[in-house]
Order: C-alpha cells, then sequence, then structure tokens
C-alpha cells in the first residue's frame, strides 16, 4: 500500500527519476492511504490489525510502502 505520509516525497523521487514523468505516467495515477483508516476500519470491526514495511531491495517504490493485514478476531 503507498503510504499518505510519503505522498511527497515518492511524487518528488519519482518527479526527479523521468524528466517528462508528467506525460509519460498521465493517467496512471498512484493511490496512498493513511495507516490511520486501516486502523479505524478494524477497530470498527474488532478486527486484528498489523502493519509492516515492505523490505525489497530490487524495488525502488518499497521504501513509500507498507503492509497491511487485517485479521478477523476469534473471540
Amino acid at each position: 500500500v503507498f503510504d499518505k505520509s510519503l505522498e511527497r516525497e515518492c511524487e518528488a523521487y519519482r518527479r526527479n527519476m523521468y524528466a517528462d514523468y508528467d506525460e509519460r505516467y498521465q493517467g496512471l495515477d498512484k493511490v496512498y492511504y493513511d495507516r490511520e483508516m486501516f486502523a479505524r476500519f478494524a477497530k470498527e470491526r474488532h478486527c486484528r490489525i498489523e502493519f509492516s514495511e515492505v523490505k525489497n531491495e530490487y524495488y525502488w517504490n518499497s521504501k513509500f510502502l507498507f503492509n497491511c493485514c487485517i485479521t478477523l478476531s476469534r473471540s
């Protein structure tokens, strides 16, 4: 999941990679999410939630991502 708190940093990084970034990726916008949105969702539904960092040295976007795992709580 692309991290909303890193949106500006990610967009700046991407634009720095390609001079024609906006033209090249027009219409292919990234969607960024706030971790709090997932946390509220899980809390409202009494689910367990875990966040972790994406650790993939071969994918340059990984520093702008996070993993989110939501599971049903068993009563």
